[in-house]
């Protein structure tokens, strides 16, 4: 998906994704059929998605094999490849390890509001942080690679003003209409368990948006993923800690307090490594 749009060819990135939402339909309802259950269906989306991505593309498996023994692709896959996936996966334990957290201590209602109020907030709020992503990301990257810096930071502060201009009205709305909002998509129990956190479950998403898909661009451009693994993984224990502090303690709102905190470490951290390379905040 990234090949297809840093190279700015839709059309690939749109046969990508057609690909996975049928194949993951497909077989989906397949081993649901079957009586598989959850792990089953697990199973489908995973396969549907490893599918989808062999696949989707041929040209770039094609130019990685025939790359791939040279002393760069070696390299690459040391200092780029391994690092960034790296912090993938860390980036999901930030994300995710509340949850567990609250799975081992809380009661299950609170478990089951919190999730529901997170993946309604990290849906909607990551929807548009992703769409505007896939439309300014390959011109800044064109023209990084290009040397067009002036131009680059034109496009990005066009960028920025125009993400700001849209997400806080977003996040603010979400905010204050909380309580319809949640009226009309949760029951009497979960809106009750949910009401409260939903601004910090709100704050916390800006702020690994904002560092995701803005502040890490920095050291993507300029290769260097082993900080953004250091940042990444200092936000997730410092976001693990607090968790195992303050879930005990404060149940679905100690959860919802680390997570704020972990994210913001990882914002200042992210900003702090990537001055040199886009000057951050906008001037």
């Amino acid at each position: 998906a990234q090949f297809a749009s840093t190279s700015l060819r839709p059309g690939i990135y749109a046969r990508l994704y057609a690909t996975k939402a049928v194949t993951t339909l497909v077989l989906g309802l397949s081993v649901l059929a079957a009586g598989m259950g959850a792990a089953g269906l697990t199973v489908a989306i995973s396969a549907a998605y490893l599918l989808s991505a062999a696949t989707g593309h041929r040209d770039g498996w094609r130019g990685w094999r025939d790359a791939r023994m040279s002393p760069e692709w070696w390299h690459r896959l040391r200092h780029f490849a391994l690092p960034f996936g790296a912090t993938f996966l860390l980036n999901n334990v930030l994300q995710w390890v509340d949850r567990f957290v609250l799975s081992a201590s809380a009661p299950a209602a609170q478990v089951g509001a919190y999730a529901a109020v997170t993946d309604l907030v990290q849906q909607t709020l990551g929807m548009l942080f992703g769409s505007l992503f896939i439309a300014w990301y390959p011109r800044l990257l064109r023209e990084h690679e290009a040397g067009a810096m002036d131009h680059r930071e034109s496009l990005r502060v066009k960028y920025a003003t125009f993400a700001v201009a849209l997400l806080l009205p977003a996040v603010s709305g979400l905010i204050l209409l909380r309580e319809p909002i949640l009226r009309l998509m949760f029951g009497e129990a979960f809106r009750t368990l949910s009401r409260d956190v939903l601004p910090w479950v709100a704050t916390a998403t800006v702020l690994s948006g904002v560092r995701t898909w803005f502040v890490d661009i920095g050291l993507l451009l300029s290769a260097r993923m082993s900080v953004q693994l250091r940042n990444v993984g200092t936000a997730a224990v410092v976001g693990l800690a607090l968790n195992l502090w303050l879930v005990p303690v404060h149940g679905i709102s100690g959860a919802a307090w680390s997570m704020v905190a972990g994210q913001m470490t990882g914002l200042v951290l992210s900003m702090g490594s990537t001055w040199d390379v886009l000057r951050w905040p906008l001037s």
